[in-house]
């Protein structure tokens, strides 16, 4: 998300692009959220069929991507402070 700063001069609200590291932070961030999302579901899945990875390796899985996804939330949000 872009932000808007004021022109020195004039006043009137002037759009700053997003950086490059700030792009690859929030897409960086949807993908872990994605592999999230699949390791829960997978987990859940590995409990009735026998074809899935053990459910021991599937929940440390999830939790490993939970912690994961939870810290580089937060280092976005010190970015953008």
């Amino acid at each position: 998300m872009a932000g808007e700063e004021q022109c020195y001069n004039c006043g009137a609200p002037v759009k700053v692009p997003e950086s490059a590291q700030t792009l690859f932070g929030k897409r960086f961030i949807t993908f872990l959220n994605l592999a999230f999302l699949g390791s829960a579901i997978l987990t859940v899945v590995s409990l009735f069929v026998d074809f899935t990875p053990p459910f021991i390796r599937c929940l440390m899985l999830t939790f490993i991507l939970l912690l994961i996804r939870s810290s580089a939330a937060q280092m976005m949000e010190r970015k953008k402070e």
